[in-house]
């Protein structure tokens, strides 16, 4: 899925029970969210952090309907992930 380099949103629970959201996309200066590939250690870099209701996941949404962005990004390996959630934009 990943290797087409589609623009979305990512939300997932790690198996801590945590969750966290962002973006996995190109930003107008040029960073990009990525996600490793065989036979590199796995791992996600979402390029924009998002806020997330820490019980269920959902996003938190702006007046406009936007997910509040948390001004940084986020590094995760995938054995931490248990669920995972895109919506392409």
């Amino acid at each position: 899925m990943f290797g087409t380099r589609p623009d979305g949103w990512i939300r997932l629970r790690l198996k801590s029970g945590v969750w966290l959201g962002g973006a996995f996309a190109t930003m107008p200066d040029g960073s990009r969210s990525y996600a490793a590939g065989y036979p590199e250690e796995q791992d996600l870099y979402l390029v924009e952090a998002v806020e997330v209701d820490p019980q269920t996941g959902a996003f938190v949404l702006d007046e406009e309907g936007n997910p509040v962005p948390r001004g940084s990004a986020i590094l995760i390996r995938w054995d931490e992930v248990e669920y995972l959630d895109f919506t392409e934009v």
